[in-house]
């Protein structure tokens, strides 16, 4: 068995307008090691293909499994809203990735709006209501599926701007946490992770 450290893939994965860029660029801050890794962002790709979202998608996946055939470090972001994201997930921690995610959410879909529409004014790409209030529903069905791919997960409310540190899922795990809104409340009991204590 080979004592070589795992290459390491980091997620950053929540609805759109959920705030998942700009908690890369906190997190970066945070832990430089993130700034050296090799970055995917659909949204960026997409507003470079003049908005064509199939063809940012098709760029960003090429982009993934060139590092993963290279077995590269790197960082994604994703809306986590299709089977095939867990698929490549299962793949890439087959080929011996460790995982680690950071799950970003608001407490009502109506801020996710809000802010794609800022962004829109800002000349990044529009994304419909019914879409959002879709991808709400595919994420949250997929909590359990993102908690056991992870060997890391942490769960981020980003509902007031601020970002706020909810919950840390270390395999399956609940090391810390605290239920600061609903949704928090609702990954809780739909993983069926479990602490003793939990601050509230």
């Amino acid at each position: 068995m080979s004592d070589l450290p795992k290459p390491q893939l980091v997620f950053f994965a929540g609805v759109n307008g959920a705030g998942k860029s700009t908690i890369y660029e906190v997190a970066k801050r945070k832990i430089p090691a993130l700034a050296y890794m090799q970055y995917i962002n659909p949204d960026l790709l997409t507003e470079k293909n003049h908005g064509n979202f199939f063809a940012g998608a098709k760029e960003a996946l090429a982009k993934r499994r060139k590092l993963v055939s290279l077995n590269i470090p790197f960082v994604f972001e994703s809306t986590f809203s299709g089977k095939s994201e867990f698929r490549l997930l299962e793949e890439d921690k087959n080929r011996g990735y460790k995982i680690n995610g950071v799950l970003v959410g608001v407490s009502d879909s109506s801020i996710n709006v809000q802010r794609i529409l800022q962004r829109v004014s800002l000349g990044g790409h529009f994304v419909p209501p019914t879409d959002v209030e879709r991808r709400v529903s595919r994420l949250a069905a997929n909590y359990i599926k993102i908690v056991n791919l992870c060997d890391r997960l942490y769960v981020v409310d980003n509902s007031r701007g601020k970002p706020f540190l909810s919950l840390l899922v270390k395999k399956q795990k609940l090391i810390r946490g605290r239920i600061n809104q609903k949704w928090i409340q609702e990954f809780i009991d739909v993983t069926k992770i479990k602490k003793e204590e939990l601050e509230r």
